[in-house]
């Protein structure tokens, strides 16, 4: 299992999604919350990523 790729993957979706957003002027409360669901994740998974590593590398 490649988890790398997996924050870019979400990456792409919360910046489409942004994109998409920016290009219709949709400023309904629904997109906006499933923007910041997106974003709240992605940075959750980040974190994640971060602590895992962090506790499998070992110290310089």
């Amino acid at each position: 299992m490649k988890v790398g790729s997996f924050p870019l993957t979400l990456n792409c979706i919360v910046n489409l999604l942004c994109l998409l957003n920016r290009s219709k002027q949709v400023q309904s409360s629904r997109w906006a919350e499933l923007l910041e669901r997106s974003e709240r994740a992605r940075k959750e998974v980040i974190i994640l990523l971060l602590s895992l590593r962090a506790s499998h590398s070992s110290p310089p």
